[in-house]
Parts: structure tokens; C-alpha cells; sequence
């Protein structure tokens, strides 16, 4: 059931880019959302919490909402501690220690903040190195 309804939203997103029209597409399922949508809206309660492409609300949720919504996460508080020289990188200390990450906000220290880790985007290390493409992102 999972494949057909896959490739039959496939078929309908190339149904629609082959006649360049604009659909309004209405679901709960953020799997059919991420396959079949150039763009996103996450409302919640009535209110719009996002708009953005399918990578951006992944990878830059704008609030907790969207980044449980949008798929598997962890939220873990804590406060900045150091903003890095290495593009965006900072500091957080955290109830389970020190952590690096890069933020797409702007961020000083004190500030208190969610860090949104991706299973597929964590590394556990010894030594804290900033990854390249970016760990997870955080928000006030």
C-alpha cells in the first residue's frame, strides 16, 4: 500500500510540473507532503508556524512544532556558551554536557536555546569537531 500510493504521488507531482499548475494539496501525512510538495505550509491550531521548502522546514525548523511534524528529532535545551569562527558554529551547554552545533539564527552568549538533532545527522565523538553540511539547528 506504502509503494503505490508513493508512485501514485509521484506520478501526480509529474502531472502537475508537466502542465506548470499550481495545486493546493491538503494532508496529514508529511511523508506524501515532503515527497509531492515544492513548498510546505505546517498550521497548527489555525496558525501558520512555517512555509518553506521541504529542506528547509527538515533541516531549519522554525519551532518545535515543525520539527517533530516534519520527522524523527531531538529537542534538547540548554544555553549558549561560545559562538564559534567556524561559519555559524556555537557552544551549548546542556543536562547531558557541552554540545557543538550550527545555528541559522543569530545567537549570543546566554541566550538560552533548542538544539533539533537529526538521527541521521548526530556524531558522537571524544573530540567536538564541527561537521560539515551542519549538525542540527537551533532556535530561541
Amino acid at each position: 500500500m506504502q509503494k503505490s500510493a508513493s508512485r501514485s504521488g509521484q506520478r501526480s507531482g509529474s502531472f502537475r510540473k508537466s502542465f506548470a499548475i499550481t495545486t493546493i494539496y491538503v494532508t496529514h501525512d508529511q511523508e506524501e507532503a515532503l515527497t509531492l510538495s515544492d513548498r510546505i505550509a505546517v498550521v497548527d491550531h489555525g496558525k501558520l508556524q512555517q512555509l518553506g521548502t521541504p529542506r528547509d522546514l527538515y533541516e531549519r525548523p522554525e519551532n518545535p512544532f515543525v520539527a517533530d511534524f516534519i520527522g524523527i528529532n531531538n529537542l534538547i535545551a540548554g544555553e549558549v556558551r561560545e559562538i564559534g569562527s567556524v561559519g555559524r558554529s556555537m557552544k551549548v551547554e546542556t543536562k547531558a554536557g557541552p554540545l557543538l552545533c550550527f545555528c541559522y539564527k543569530q545567537f549570543k552568549p546566554g541566550d538560552r536555546c533548542l538544539i533539533s538533532v537529526r538521527p541521521e545527522t548526530a556524531t558522537i565523538s571524544h573530540r567536538a569537531q564541527p561537521l560539515r553540511g551542519g549538525m542540527g539547528s537551533a532556535e530561541m
